[in-house]
C-alpha cells in the first residue's frame, strides 16, 4: 500500500533527479560551515557573513527563471547534469584554494544550484494530480535530507582534515552526476507515469492571481528569512562560542532533518486540505519552537531547532505547486520564478538580519525570528479560501 503511494519513485529518472537534488543540497549546507571557518579565520563581521550569503543566493537566485525558460524550451538534461557538475568543480576548488579564493569559488558555485532547481521541480511535477503534491514533496525531502546531513558530513570531515577535508562532498556527489547522466531523459518521466492530459486549474480572475502572488511572496520573504538565517548564522554563534565543528554541524542539523519530515508532512496534507490552512496553521505554531532555541543547550535545543525545522518547511512543496498553478504552461519558468525568489528572500532577509545582529547582538537577534513566523502565518489566512491548485 505504502510502495503504491510513492510509486513514482521507482522510475529511474525520477530517482535520478532525486539523489542530484540530494547531493545539490549537501554542498549547499555544508559550505555552512565551511563559510563560518573562512569567516572566524578572515575577521569577517556578521554583516560581511550575510553579505557572503546574498551574493551565493542572488546568483543562484537570478538565475534560475533564465534557467526554468530554458528547461520549457531545450529540455531538463543538460540542466540538471551541467548544474551538478558545476557544483562539483567548484567546491572542489574552493576545498584546496586560499581562504579568499574559496569565497569567490563557494560564490560561483551558486550557478549550478541555480542551474538544476528549476528544472528538477519541473520533473518532480510531472506527476497525476492525486500524487503531484506527494511527488513534489518527495523531490524536496531529497534537498532537506542534504542539507541535514551536509553540515554533519562536513563538520567531520573538516574535523578530521582541515579545510582540505571538504573535499570529500563533491567526490561523493559524483554518483550522482553518473546518474544523472545515465537516467535523465528530456521529456520528464517516462510516457507510462505522464498525467493524463486535462484541463489545469488556474485562477478565476487576473486580480486573483495578483492576490495570491503578493501573498505568496509575503509568505516566502518572511518564512524563508527565518530558515536562511538560522542556517547561516547558528554555526557561527556556535564557533565563536568554541564548540567542536562535529557539534555545529549536528546542531545545525537538526533544524534541516526536522524540514525532512516537514516537506514530506506538507505534501501529504496538501493533497488532502486546503493549502490555506497547512500553510497557515504550521508558520503560526513555528513561533513557538523559534522562540525557545536559545533557551537552552544540548539535546533540548536540538529539539526546538528539529522542530522548528519541522513545521517551516511544511509549506514549501505546497508554494512551489501553487507558483506553478499561476503558470500552467510554463512550469519549468514557474518554478524558476517561485525557488529563486525563494533563495534571494532568505539571502536578503539574513543579510538585512546579520546587519541587524551586529548592532544588537547575535544572540538577541536569533531569539526574535519567531516574529517572522507569525507575519507569515497571518499572511497565509488571507488567502481565498480554495482549493489553492
Amino acid at each position: 500500500m505504502v510502495a503504491s503511494q510513492f510509486y513514482f519513485f521507482r522510475e529511474r529518472n525520477y530517482f535520478a533527479v532525486w539523489l542530484t537534488h540530494f547531493f545539490i543540497d549537501v554542498l549547499n549546507n555544508g559550505r555552512n560551515l565551511l563559510i563560518a571557518i573562512l569567516a572566524v579565520a578572515l575577521g569577517l563581521t556578521n554583516a560581511q557573513v550575510g553579505l557572503m550569503l546574498l551574493c551565493y543566493n542572488i546568483g543562484n537566485a537570478l538565475c534560475q527563471p533564465l534557467f526554468g525558460y530554458l528547461a520549457d524550451r531545450i529540455g531538463v538534461r543538460w540542466l540538471i547534469v551541467g548544474g551538478m557538475a558545476w557544483m562539483i568543480f567548484f567546491y572542489s576548488v574552493s576545498s584546496i584554494a586560499s581562504d579568499w579564493v574559496a569565497l569567490v569559488t563557494t560564490t560561483i558555485a551558486s550557478i549550478g544550484s541555480g542551474m538544476f532547481h528549476p528544472s528538477g521541480a519541473k520533473v518532480a511535477s510531472q506527476i497525476p494530480e492525486s500524487h503531484r503534491n506527494r511527488a513534489t514533496a518527495v523531490f524536496f525531502l531529497a534537498g532537506q535530507l542534504g542539507l541535514f546531513v551536509g553540515p554533519i558530513i562536513a563538520g567531520f570531515f573538516l574535523d578530521g582534515f582541515g579545510r582540505i577535508g571538504f573535499l570529500a562532498l563533491p567526490i561523493f556527489a559524483l554518483s550522482a552526476l553518473v546518474a544523472g547522466w545515465q537516467w535523465i531523459a528530456n521529456q520528464g518521466l517516462p510516457s507510462s507515469i505522464q498525467p493524463k492530459q486535462s484541463q489545469e486549474t488556474t485562477v478565476s480572475t487576473e486580480n486573483q492571481g495578483w492576490r495570491r502572488g503578493i501573498l505568496m511572496l509575503i509568505i516566502i520573504f518572511t518564512s524563508y528569512s527565518i530558515g536562511s538565517t538560522l542556517i547561516t548564522f547558528l554555526p557561527k554563534l556556535l564557533t565563536e562560542q568554541n564548540f567542536a565543528q562535529t557539534t555545529v554541524g549536528l546542531l545545525s542539523g537538526s533544524y534541516l532533518f526536522g524540514g525532512v519530515f516537514g516537506g514530506l508532512a506538507g505534501g501529504y496534507l496538501g493533497d488532502r486540505f486546503s493549502k490555506k490552512y497547512v500553510i497557515g496553521f504550521a508558520l503560526l505554531l513555528s513561533a513557538f519552537p523559534l522562540f525557545f532555541i536559545l533557551s537552552f543547550d544540548g539535546w533540548t535545543q536540538g529539539f526546538w531547532l528539529f522542530l522548528s525545522g519541522f513545521l517551516t518547511t511544511i509549506p514549501h512543496a505546497l508554494l512551489v505547486i501553487m507558483a506553478q498553478s499561476l503558470f500552467p504552461n510554463k512550469k519549468g519558468m514557474a518554478s524558476g520564478l517561485v525557488l529563486g525568489f525563494m533563495f534571494f528572500s532568505g539571502s536578503v532577509g539574513s543579510a538585512i538580519l546579520g546587519y541587524t545582529a551586529d548592532n544588537i547582538g547575535l544572540d538577541t537577534m536569533l531569539g526574535n525570528l519567531w516574529i517572522l513566523g507569525l507575519i507569515a502565518s497571518v499572511t497565509a489566512f488571507f488567502f481565498k479560501n480554495d482549493k489553492l491548485e
